[in-house]
């Protein structure tokens, strides 16, 4: 029982700096991915050639 406990107790740390980075990056993140796929299907044309 004891094991359980003491790899929950390590992963609610990390789960929380996972979840407060998305916080604070989240926006950024989206925002580069929105701006990349608008990018890549602008440029199919081109790329196909």
């Amino acid at each position: 029982a004891t094991q359980i406990n003491e790899q929950t107790l390590s992963f609610i740390p990390k789960l929380l700096v996972v979840f407060a980075s998305i916080l604070v990056a989240g926006s950024w993140m989206l925002n580069m991915l929105v701006n990349y796929s608008i990018n890549l299907f602008t440029n199919i044309p081109s790329l196909i050639g």
